[in-house]
């Protein structure tokens, strides 16, 4: 007779996100996961990803222990073996490449940056090697964050849950009601489309995001940074900016006024292909409809020269006066860092060896 179903509250993390989840259990065996509605952040909603966690659990081919080649490399024959084992023969190669090469001979490379980060790092420096890799670091997520804190003094996030709702989403670069990254929750977004927010979407491809709102942008690929700057021009020139908050908060801005003088969106056209009157109207939009959120994405760092494209960028919430008001991109309470690769913590000698 099998055991009565048991629930255990957890959180899902198939994506950076970490809804709220609960888990039902039955003879030890995962065969259904829910949203859970205490969950402060998703409050009971969960993707496709989560809501199949058994079939990932559960799944036949799912490794459950360690597998070693018998055969020829792509005979696809494999043994069981032990953790001990697989573990000893490791220790064992990590070892002879040291004794035979030095220990900075060994270089450490990961994915992306989770939570297993520093012990990657620390594991590098136990075998004496200053040659380990972040993920990425240059291509995802981490011109955002740097520019964020140059640009505002910590990282912003939209404001989807107060009392005051965006008027305008701005999605430059993402595809949130789909990919649902890092806790940018693509329930929240449909939920404030839904609600009558403004969409503007800037993205190469019409993606699903792109389909539920107002205004889509085709940028060319690699020309984010003219069209961030032919926006910027647009909403100086037409006395579209927020000269409280500019006056207040802000410096240079005499010098950014001068500086896209030039970059006008008749300039952009020839180098985004978006239309002109496209990037005007945009422009107006998210400037004229307050409080609204900018949703950046990974798309807008994976070009060369990726920190001052995001930096662009970065300056429209600024003279919009969209930084740390309710409904808007607020900077919250240090909720991202700056990413601690570490290497500053390395003696000169050996940064002096770091490949």
């Amino acid at each position: 007779m099998p055991e009565q179903e048991q629930v255990h509250k957890s959180v899902c993390r198939i994506c950076h996100g970490g809804c709220g989840a609960r888990l039902y259990v039955e003879d030890g065996k995962l065969i259904k996961v829910k949203g859970d509605p205490e969950s402060p952040l998703s409050k009971g909603w969960m993707c496709i990803k989560g809501l199949n966690t058994p079939e990932i659990v559960n799944h036949p081919d799912r490794l459950t222990s360690p597998l070693k080649r018998k055969g020829k490399r792509g005979s696809g024959e494999w043994e069981k073996v032990s953790w001990d084992d697989v573990l000893d023969e490791i220790a064992s190669k990590v070892d002879r490449i040291r004794k035979e090469s030095g220990n900075e001979s060994i270089a450490l490379g990961q994915g992306t940056g989770r939570h297993h980060y520093l012990h990657t790092v620390r594991f590098a420096n136990a075998l004496g090697t200053p040659n380990w890799y972040e993920p990425g670091l240059a291509q995802c997520f981490i011109p955002r964050i740097s520019v964020s804190y140059l640009t505002y003094g910590g990282f912003v996030v939209g404001d989807y849950y107060g009392d005051v709702k965006p008027k305008c989403i701005l999605f430059w670069g993402h595809n949130p009601l789909v990919s649902n990254a890092d806790g940018e929750l693509s329930v929240a977004a449909r939920k404030a489309l839904r609600e009558g927010a403004l969409g503007i979407a800037i993205d190469p491809r019409r993606s699903e995001t792109a389909k539920k709102c107002d205004m889509w942008l085709p940028v060319r690929p690699g020309t984010d940074d003219a069209l961030a700057l032919a926006m910027i021009h647009v909403i100086i020139n037409e006395d579209l900016y927020d000269k409280d908050f500019v006056v207040e908060w802000t410096s240079g801005f005499e010098e950014l006024k001068e500086h896209v003088v030039s970059y006008t969106p008749e300039w952009a056209e020839g180098i985004t292909w978006v239309p002109a009157s496209q990037i005007a109207e945009a422009a107006r939009t998210y400037a004229a409809n307050k409080p609204a959120i900018l949703e950046w994405g990974l798309a807008i760092e994976q070009n060369v020269n990726t920190l001052q494209t995001v930096r662009a960028i970065a300056i429209l919430r600024a003279i919009t006066g969209n930084i740390d008001v309710p409904g808007g991109d607020i900077i919250g309470m240090k909720i991202i860092r700056g990413y601690p690769t570490l290497k500053e913590k390395l003696p000169p000698e050996m940064l002096k060896k770091r490949l």
